[in-house]
């Protein structure tokens, strides 16, 4: 974004500027750890994992990372770590499943770790459609009107 004597800043696709000092970032440069894309050339990041990361909350993310944490220390063995998990080591088995899944999916294990805490829970109404449209017309025409009939007036008559 700009390349200053002392600071550079950076702006990646996803999140806030990053500010690094300049000699920094020109050796990551000369290393190629960090790849400017040319003006011409398009970063194509596949559609689902955008949007994912795009849902994912702070909390989200915090629990991904601590997912994560977990997982690469199965994956590397590290047992000390995994046996002082607050999780059983079934459940990481099962962040590894996720996060393997993931990776084969989208490229991207990490998305696997997000929580789905947003599609929990039945979202289905309870009551039949016909009693939540004789509510609803209850209610527009008895309870907000500029009388304002009591709630209970209105519930009797309904």
């Amino acid at each position: 974004m700009n390349l200053g004597e002392t600071t550079t800043k950076l702006l990646p696709e996803q999140g806030e500027p990053i500010q690094l000092p300049s000699a920094f970032f020109l050796r990551l440069l000369e290393s190629q750890t960090v790849v400017i894309p040319q003006a011409d050339a398009k970063v194509q990041e596949n559609q689902g994992v955008a949007e994912r990361m795009a849902a994912a909350s702070r909390a989200d993310l915090r629990i991904a990372n601590e997912r994560f944490r977990l997982v690469s220390a199965y994956l590397e063995q590290d047992r000390e770590q995994v046996r002082q998990a607050p999780v059983t080591e079934r459940t990481i088995r099962c962040w590894v499943q996720a996060y393997r899944s993931a990776q084969a999916r989208w490229g991207r294990g990490y998305i696997g770790l997000l929580p789905h805490t947003s599609s929990r829970g039945n979202r289905e109404p309870k009551a039949p459609e016909d009693s939540r449209i004789l509510l609803e017309t209850f209610i527009t025409e008895h309870y907000e009107t500029p009388r304002e009939t009591p709630a209970w007036e209105v519930y009797l008559t309904y």
